[in-house]
């Protein structure tokens, strides 16, 4: 956990590469730590490497199948990319788990006033 919020200060303070590496020496030790690749993820996203983003969160899912908060993430690399019917999936999944996710609510308003 402390090497996770380590990680997470160094995106705060813009040093995203440095998290980047810092994530992934934490999931080569622990890779079973789904909030490692979460965290992971959202770095990549930062610097718009979608496609590896969405491998860490698919990752996170695969440890923690209902953490609200990487199906959200998962739905916002997946619009940026354009594959929205996918990321609806992801953020009506996170609304089944957790109704009031405001967030993943307002996602996936953008995201269906996107479709139509």
């Amino acid at each position: 956990i402390i090497f996770s919020n380590f990680c997470n200060s160094l995106r705060e303070i813009g040093r995203i590469e440095e998290k980047i590496v810092a994530g992934s020496k934490t999931l080569g030790i622990h890779s079973d730590y789904a909030e490692a690749h979460n965290n992971l993820g959202n770095a990549l996203k930062a610097l718009s490497r979608h496609d590896e983003a969405i491998a860490c969160y698919r990752n996170a899912l695969q440890i923690e199948a209902d953490d609200t908060q990487t199906y959200n993430n998962l739905g916002i690399a997946l619009n940026q990319l354009g594959k929205f019917d996918e990321a609806i999936a992801c953020y009506t999944k996170a609304l089944t788990i957790d109704p009031e996710y405001a967030e993943a609510f307002n996602n996936l308003g953008n995201s269906l006033g996107t479709v139509r």
